[in-house]
């Protein structure tokens, strides 16, 4: 369906074995792994049949507005959570961009956006969080 060429749930905070289990536990409502890694919730094999075709359409259309642009597209919250409710949910993706996105391409996905809503009016909007590769693989950007 897509690929992901970059894995940006990794993060550097661990545990030594010295830390309590009460400081574990608080990392792990942030959404933290016992390692201090995000938790992915989301997966494709949750994303359930009636959505599928509304991310392909935001990835697709996306990838065909922009070829050679775009680095890699993540699609996060609850339709990939499979937990999405038709007409009430949204659709959440993330692209970055080989080089750092301009007030035209944020213009120019907005319009993408608005496309695929119409298309699909089980989502009630499409969010396109667009950012620069560089920027969002720089070590300032690591959590911890």
């Amino acid at each position: 369906m897509w690929a992901n060429n970059v894995d940006i749930n990794k993060n550097s905070q661990t545990f030594s074995e010295a830390e309590s289990s009460a400081s574990k536990e608080a990392v792990y409502a942030k959404g933290l792994d016992e390692l201090g890694y995000i938790i992915n919730f989301s997966a494709a094999d949750k994303i359930s049949e009636q959505y599928r075709t509304v991310v392909e359409d935001a990835v697709q259309s996306a990838l065909r507005r922009f070829p050679g642009e775009i680095h890699s597209i993540y699609v996060y919250g609850s339709v990939p959570q499979g937990t999405a409710v038709p007409g009430k949910s949204d659709l959440d993706v993330s692209a970055l961009l080989y080089d750092e996105p301009t007030d035209a391409r944020e213009s120019e996905f907005a319009e993408i956006a608005q496309g695929v809503v119409a298309r699909h009016p089980i989502i009630t909007k499409l969010d396109y969080d667009i950012g620069g590769l560089s920027l969002a693989t720089s070590p300032e950007q690591r959590y911890g």
